[in-house]
């Protein structure tokens, strides 16, 4: 018995596995699309993270550098003036004339200084100076300071040649790198006459 396919059964079976390939074709295309994003996005993001790191980590390094450097420099400058024998000198006569000549203008603009402070061994500011960077002027310490200074065993204690601090300072508001150090004859030993 002969099969008769009519032409409209045959066109029916004929879009049917014509759009059953096309269902086909393009759900594979779609997700493969949908991977490849997926993939590319995943690589994509990872490297800008990682990329975002880095530049994160070198900014945060350089950063890291610069205050140490500032801070070593702070250090040296503060042992040079502490470790002296006209500011272990100074101690005992105060004269006037060691503040004139060694903290003037231009020491604390080239040095890079806001304050300076000379706390004798009985807790006591003996001197005390402040340099305003935008009037270029020295001013004397402002009163709020010195119950500051002068109560903390941080800026006060030092035993011999012990007590140094270098770091930061919260002081009204405004974050300062500080060097403590006891003041001491050019040679470095003996009897600390204080602190600056």
């Amino acid at each position: 018995m002969p099969i008769i396919f009519s032409s409209q059964l045959l066109a029916n079976y004929t879009m049917t596995l014509r759009t059953k390939t096309f269902l086909i074709v393009g759900t594979a295309l779609v997700g493969l699309l949908v991977m490849l994003l997926l993939v590319s996005y995943k690589i994509l993001l990872t490297g800008f993270a990682d990329l975002e790191h880095q530049s994160t980590e070198k900014s945060v390094n350089r950063l890291v550098n610069v205050l140490t450097d500032e801070i070593y420099s702070l250090y040296v400058e503060a042992k040079d003036y502490s470790m002296w024998d006209d500011t272990y000198k100074y101690m005992s006569t105060q004269n006037p004339e060691f503040i004139t000549s060694n903290f003037s203008v231009e020491t604390f603009s080239n040095l890079h200084l806001n304050l300076v402070i000379l706390i004798d061994r009985t807790e006591h500011i003996v001197a005390g100076i402040t340099y305003n960077s935008t009037s270029y002027k020295t001013e004397p310490l402002p009163p709020s300071y010195y119950d500051y200074f002068e109560h903390n065993p941080l800026f006060t204690y030092h035993h011999e040649n012990q007590g140094q601090v270098v770091g930061f300072m919260l002081l009204s508001g405004q974050l300062l790198l500080i060097a403590s150090r006891p003041i001491l004859p050019s040679h470095g030993e003996g009897t600390s006459q204080g602190t600056l």
